[in-house]
């Protein structure tokens, strides 16, 4: 009798672990990481620049205070067209944002969707830039 109150104590306690943990694990990453498979889409300037173009069709839009210019692209046939700048690499205010810094310091910046705060990160390049947190 004895033994199975100590099974039904520790299999009560192995559960309530479990339970904390995953609540733990799910509010940690709640506000930094996106959800699996969700990617965030262009802005809806980029997609008004494409409403009336085709596939690959020069285009131009505004953001905030920066201009950009690239062609109309679509990464599937469930999504609209799209303008996508012709740029390489990490936007101006990012690369500005760490140029004092170190790797993996903390950032911020002015983007054009509104003020942006991450960590700098390597481009491609080698070059520092600010790599917003996902929400």
């Amino acid at each position: 009798m004895k033994i199975a109150s100590t099974h039904r104590a520790l299999a009560a306690a192995l559960i309530s672990m479990a339970l904390a943990s995953s609540a733990l694990a799910q509010s940690a990453g709640a506000d930094t990481l996106p959800a699996a498979g969700e990617r965030r889409g262009p802005p809806p300037e980029s997609i008004a620049a494409c409403k009336a173009a085709a596939l690959n069709q020069a285009c131009s839009f505004t953001v905030g205070a920066r201009a950009e210019k690239g062609s109309c692209f679509q990464p599937d046939a469930s999504k609209p067209l799209a303008c996508r700048p012709a740029r390489s690499g990490p936007p101006p205010e990012s690369l500005a944002a760490c140029k004092t810094l170190k790797l993996n310091d903390a950032c911020a910046f002015a983007a054009p969707e509104g003020p942006a705060k991450g960590s700098c990160t390597a481009a491609e390049s080698g070059v520092l830039g600010c790599r917003p947190h996902r929400k």
